[in-house]
């Protein structure tokens, strides 16, 4: 096979034809003001590290949830109750941990299956107002209700 410019000239009579066909990139005239292939790529490469500098938020106590705060995902069926499958949400530790101090599976299950039931309950909308005035990474330990020792 004789040099070609095209590496792949002669492989493919199917690509040689499409490559006569198209114009080349050369040729397509570009409205004004568009951005060059770099100058694109580097404001996705800017969306990319945005999206990455955001952290999610607690679905519980809606602070901030820091790559460095301890987190878990809460199933809002409990997994025991036939929920492995179901929506999970994202928290913070110490949120999880007083959801699982407070309220029993069951509970979980019947009643408390969603956020806004959870914010609803008094115990919890009075956890929620004490942690907000604490960093986004706080944690704690946390003692189950007596209620339910």
């Amino acid at each position: 096979m004789p040099w070609t410019e095209e590496p792949t000239a002669g492989l493919n009579p199917m690509a040689d034809a499409l490559a006569r066909w198209l114009p080349k990139s050369r040729d397509i005239e570009r409205p004004k003001g568009s951005m060059s292939r770099a100058k694109r790529i580097q404001a996705e490469l800017e969306k990319i590290e945005t999206a990455a500098d955001e952290a999610p938020r607690c679905a519980l106590c809606q602070r901030l949830v820091p790559p460095t705060a301890r987190q878990s995902e809460h199933h809002l069926v409990p997994k025991s109750r036939g929920g492995t499958f179901g929506p999970k949400v994202l928290l913070h530790q110490i949120c999880h941990n007083v959801i699982h101090a407070l309220f029993s599976e069951k509970e979980l299950e019947r009643r408390l299956s969603d956020i806004e039931a959870l914010r609803a309950e008094p115990e919890i909308a009075a956890f929620i107002v004490w942690v907000r005035t604490k960093p986004d990474d706080f944690h704690a330990p946390t003692r189950r209700a007596k209620a339910r020792r």
